[in-house]
């Protein structure tokens, strides 16, 4: 079948993301140097209860305060939400670019994130909100067979009529797995890989 839906992920496809400015906030407020050390460098927060929707953004906050021995206050929620966003860099042009491109050639742009509900506002709002697949919505996130599974039946999709694309190898060998076509984001040949696909 012809491919009709391209689908992108958010963080490090469309802008680029990392967790840095997160952890140097953090740093700052706790009254635990070594303690918040172990944890943040050995990855051992749960960030899975608040990307998939199971918590509150404030729930969350309170989790992060406690986990990490700071004091939580109302405006620190306000403070963790604008490190957050301070993660971030600008949309790649390539993706720009290829979105662009591809939309004129007639092809359905779609995003599937595993994303926090504070950075709601970063979601490209050219694609139209039933094309928006947030992990925090949807109670799953990537690579679990099911988020893949419920955009195609939203779609209304057969697996070979949709491209992925995504940094993580693990999510694109999850979708793949499905029989989705995907590819791994490579902001110098990501143009070259899809029209290879695409042009088949």
């Amino acid at each position: 079948m012809k491919i009709k839906y391209v689908i992108f992920d958010i963080g490090n496809v469309c802008y680029p993301y990392s967790p840095d400015a997160l952890g140097a906030y953090l740093r700052s407020k706790t009254a635990d140097q070594a303690h918040f050390t172990r944890i943040w460098d050995e990855d051992l927060f749960d960030f899975d209860p608040i990307l998939k929707g199971e918590v509150t953004f404030s729930q969350f906050c309170k989790e992060v305060c406690e986990t990490f021995h700071i004091k939580y206050s109302k405006e620190i929620e306000a403070e963790i939400a604008q490190a957050d966003h301070d993660c971030l860099g600008s949309f790649y042009e390539e993706t720009k670019e290829l979105m662009k491109e591809l939309r004129i050639q007639g092809y359905e742009i779609c995003l599937l994130s595993n994303i926090t509900p504070d950075l709601e506002d970063i979601v490209p709002t050219t694609v139209p909100q039933d094309k928006r697949f947030l992990s925090y919505e949807l109670g799953l996130r990537k690579p679990d067979p099911k988020i893949y599974q419920t955009v195609l039946q939203r779609l209304k999709a057969d697996p070979s009529e949709v491209l992925f694309i995504d940094d993580m190898p693990q999510n694109v060998s999850a979708a793949q797995k499905l029989g989705i076509n995907a590819l791994v984001f490579d902001k110098n040949t990501i143009k070259q890989e899809v029209r290879k696909i695409i042009l088949q």
